[in-house]
């Protein structure tokens, strides 16, 4: 964000998020559950013998990641912040996954 964005005032008619560090936050929570299904749909790919289920699955729910992404960008602060705190948990929870 620059300053000339910081100076700008808020459409009031526009659902804004409660502030701008929310909403980055929770878009650089989602981009890395998005960026975590990316690299596994990526391996899948490029294994020997890959699970079309298993890809299916992975594209899904990556799929449903970026419909998050895009519903942040009219979401209000409490919008944000829900959506914030259910990728945080399953980024853990993907992480944790792995081992």
């Amino acid at each position: 964000m620059n300053d000339n964005d910081q100076a700008s005032s808020p459409n009031p008619s526009r659902n804004e998020p409660a502030t701008g560090g929310d909403y980055e936050a929770a878009l650089e929570t989602v981009g890395q559950v998005i960026a975590w299904y990316s690299a596994r749909i990526l391996a899948e790919r490029r294994s020997g013998a890959p699970d079309a289920q298993l890809l299916e699955k992975l594209m899904s729910k990556r799929q449903a990641c970026l419909e998050d992404q895009e519903r942040l960008e009219g979401a209000s602060g409490e919008e944000t912040a829900r959506i914030a705190a259910a990728y945080e948990a399953l980024l853990d929870e993907l992480e944790s996954a792995e081992g």
